[in-house]
């Protein structure tokens, strides 16, 4: 004999902790690199997550490396690390105002 039982409930959603903190700058970068967008290289800073706080925001294009992952800031974006300590990346240029691709005419880096 087999007995099944499926249940469904509501739970409350557990607390998560909140650093409220006012906005402070980025510390600065542990290098920069150039990184390719549209077809062009950009000298992109690289921050260890690690040492990006709650309050704190930059804008792209920008990587944020951490053990687990990493996260690409393209150009057009800003990023900032929630009271929680979520980063959060939000276009900041709608795609009609992004800087238009070179045509094959026009000389870039390789």
């Amino acid at each position: 004999m087999h007995l099944r039982v499926k249940a469904i409930g509501r739970t409350a959603k557990p607390p998560l902790p909140r650093i409220d903190a006012p906005a402070q700058p980025l510390p600065a970068p542990s290098a920069t690199r150039p990184a390719r967008f549209n077809r062009r290289n950009l000298p992109t800073p690289i921050y260890h997550r690690a040492s990006l706080a709650p309050g704190m925001s930059g804008q792209g294009p920008a990587i944020v490396a951490a053990a687990e992952s990493t996260s690409l800031i393209p150009p057009g974006f800003a990023f900032t690390i929630d009271p929680v300590g979520t980063l959060i990346a939000t276009r900041t240029k709608s795609s009609a105002t992004r800087e238009s691709r070179p045509s094959a005419k026009e000389p870039h880096a390789l």
